[in-house]
Parts: structure tokens; C-alpha cells; sequence
């Protein structure tokens, strides 16, 4: 759903989005805006999402270039959840080792 642009400084995907305005502004719905859904579409991820003639004039460039811009942000989505997590576990491990050495030297 988000929106994808480009011109001749590059392909950006997002961070705008269509939202609820999908089936209604997609191009495989008719629209006349390039969405995140229009690439999965026109590349074969979604055969049953709209009307995949309507994406067969995205250019080749654009959406191979739109399809690695949503893999990056994926990726990079996923790293900070993987920071987070061992964020996470270190200070729950670390709180845990405080409470055992408190506890232990209370006795």
C-alpha cells in the first residue's frame, strides 16, 4: 500500500501510503497511483489481487528497483528487531542477576 515514485534521482517506496484508498487509487484497481501492491502484482506475488494487466506498463527497471528498495527497508526493519531483542534479553538477564546476587547476599 505504499506509495512507490520514480523519476530520474531514483525509486523510494513509502514511507506514504494509499491506505484505505487502495482500491481505489492501486493501478490494479484503476487508479492512477504506483503502489507497493501494483510491484507485488506486476512481479507474481499476488495473482488474485486486482487486475494484473493494469501493471504490465511498469517498466522492468521500476519494479526490480521497487521490489529491492522493499527489500532493504525489510531488512533493515528487521535488524532493529534483532538490537531490540538482544536489548531486551540483556537487561532482563541483567535484572535477573542482580535479584540472584541481592537475594544471596541477603541470606
Amino acid at each position: 500500500m505504499s506509495r512507490v515514485l520514480f523519476n530520474q534521482d531514483g525509486i523510494t517506496v513509502g514511507p506514504d501510503s494509499v491506505g484505505y484508498k487502495l482500491i481505489s487509487d492501486a493501478l490494479v484497481f484503476g487508479g492512477g497511483t504506483t503502489t507497493s501492491t501494483d510491484i507485488a502484482v506486476a512481479s507474481g506475488f499476488c495473482d488474485n489481487i486486482g487486475d494484473r494487466e493494469m501493471v504490465k506498463s511498469i517498466p522492468e527497471d521500476v519494479r526490480i528497483g521497487a521490489l529491492n528498495e522493499i527489500k532493504r527497508k525489510i531488512e533493515a526493519a528487521v535488524d532493529r528487531v534483532k538490537v531490540l531483542y538482544r536489548v531486551i534479553v540483556s537487561f532482563a538477564y541483567s535484572s535477573f542477576s542482580l535479584r540472584w546476587v541481592g537475594m544471596y547476599m541477603h541470606s
